[in-house]
């Protein structure tokens, strides 16, 4: 069974504290980072299948960390997290490489339901980078990466099972 890895950048440590046990219950695995700084540096070690990043942190704009985040090359979906609700901030969070803006206050069920989809349409492309235990899976590269860095090249027949095993797996750990 694998988890989905979320990266939630925020620095309200009341909303992460009550927040995360309910997104763990919901099957995902929760980082966070409480600086745009430290995030950065989290998502450019780590694979996540989802960011989770408020707009408003104490080092800087997470529209900014959204467009850096995007310029770095990194394709995992993004999904702002803020409380200003305005046409312009909405704008500005897509137009900065988003993938989803949610206003806070938020319902619990609908940010799962929203994170989800965000998953499941990124998983459905070929760029994506899947961790399937101790390996890194890259179906657009044809490559499975062992946790020492040796890889090995796959055949279609090959990227096919593993993407439909991975997704498989997906689908029973909801239930």
């Amino acid at each position: 069974m694998t988890s989905k890895r979320l990266l939630w950048i925020d620095d309200d440590q009341i909303l992460l504290q009550t927040t995360t046990p309910h997104l763990e219950a919901e099957g995902f695995h929760v980082v966070t980072e409480p600086t745009a700084a430290k995030g950065l540096v989290r998502c450019n070690k780590e694979n996540f299948s989802v960011i989770l990043l408020d707009v408003g942190l104490p080092d800087g704009n997470g529209c900014d960390v959204c467009s850096t985040i995007r310029k770095q090359g990194l394709n995992v979906p993004i999904v702002l997290l803020t409380g200003s609700d305005s046409d312009n901030d909405t704008i500005c969070g897509l137009e900065s490489g988003a993938s989803d803006y949610i206003t806070k206050p938020f319902r619990l069920a609908i940010l799962v339901a929203r994170l989800n989809a965000q998953i499941r349409q990124h998983e459905q492309h070929n760029d994506v980078v899947i961790t399937i235990g101790p390996y890194t899976f890259r179906p657009a590269d044809k490559l499975i990466i062992d946790s020492h860095g040796k890889r090995t090249r796959l055949s279609d027949k090959e990227v096919d099972i593993l993407r439909c095993l991975y997704l498989a797996g997906r689908t029973v750990s909801r239930e």
